[in-house]
């Protein structure tokens, strides 16, 4: 996800006016789902309010098997706790996940924040990883944020740092 042959880098000295303008955050949630689709759709399970979505990433089966041996429940009682309930049971909720499941129909505001949220963990681990985080520091210094703010969003990873932005404007104003 984070390489640059993915095109989710962002080089913001040498930005262009119509890379900002082009940038589509819906665009970048599609590359990210096609890049890391398992990861893309663990974040949609764990944003979406209906909980029904997170019972598709529980597990099935609970390891009963305990190396100590106090135990208090016995392997035969196990069996016996674990007879009576169906793991693979559906009831119509289940149905209706699916098939929202498969068509990946989520809020707008879900997949922005999925996006965020991978831009953040790839950016921590790769610098260069910033396209979010430029147009982000970009758009705050053209509302005329407070420094202290532009540094802490930077420092959150949610934009790129004061300097960055900074070089990015200088370059985009000659260039104009």
């Amino acid at each position: 996800l984070v390489e640059a042959q993915q095109g989710l880098h962002f080089r913001a000295n040498h930005a262009t006016l119509e890379q900002l303008e082009s940038f589509d955050l819906g665009e970048m949630g599609i590359k990210m789902k096609s890049i890391a689709p398992l990861t893309w759709e663990m974040l949609a399970a764990l944003l979406d309010p209906n909980t029904e979505w997170r019972r598709h990433w529980e597990v099935d089966e609970v390891d009963m098997d305990c190396s100590s041996s106090d135990s208090s429940v016995s392997s035969s009682e196990d069996e016996f706790i674990w007879e009576d309930i169906d793991l693979d049971e559906l009831d119509a909720g289940d149905i209706e996940d699916d098939a929202a499941l498969e068509n990946n129909t989520f809020p707008t505001a879900s997949i922005d924040k999925q996006v965020m949220i991978l831009s953040v963990l790839g950016h921590s681990s790769n610098q260069r990883f910033n396209a979010f985080q430029s147009v982000m520091g970009f758009f705050l210094e053209s509302k005329q944020c407070p420094e202290i703010i532009l540094k802490t969003v930077a420092h959150m990873g949610i934009s790129i740092s004061v300097k960055s932005i900074a070089r990015m404007v200088n370059l985009l104003s000659k260039k104009a």
